[in-house]
């Protein structure tokens, strides 16, 4: 019994993990288009757009998650540490995608990280949120977040 428990807690965890970080991603993709030049697309398209792109950041927050857990099996600081760092690198590789096949363009408000050329915000994003989501669904579904 008592290891359906702990399968049944594992998921529950990666169902929380899924659910917090589509919340804080898409409240943050929301929060940050007037960074990005959308005058030419519609309210509808602009919010299709950034739902699309929080399913690939929860994606991306999932396999952060795998990585950190694969390389840190303990969770304490320099788990989230690892986390951080990942949710960096996958914002910069996203942004130089996402410039290299013409899917979007920074408005002149945004700042960019002068030696990554990435926007400040998408940069912060992934970086803040992976780990603050993960915290988070590990604190909603019981898991222990030191453990």
């Amino acid at each position: 019994m008592k290891l359906l428990d702990k399968k049944s807690s594992g998921r529950s965890f990666y169902v929380y993990l899924a659910v917090i970080s589509f919340a804080l991603n898409w409240i943050w993709e929301i929060a940050q288009m007037s960074a990005y030049r959308t005058a030419e697309k519609s309210w509808g398209e602009t919010l299709f757009f950034c739902t699309l792109a929080t399913f690939i950041d929860v994606l991306a927050v999932l396999a952060i998650h795998g990585a950190a857990v694969f390389f840190i099996n303990r969770r304490d600081w320099k788990f989230y540490l690892t986390a951080a760092l990942l949710g960096a690198v996958c914002a910069v590789l996203f942004e130089k995608i996402a410039f290299a096949f013409g899917w979007w363009r920074y408005d002149e408000g945004m700042i960019v990280v002068p030696v990554l050329g990435t926007g400040l915000l998408p940069f912060v994003q992934l970086t803040t949120l992976a780990p603050v989501s993960i915290w988070l669904a590990a604190k909603a579904s019981g898991r222990r977040v030191g453990a």
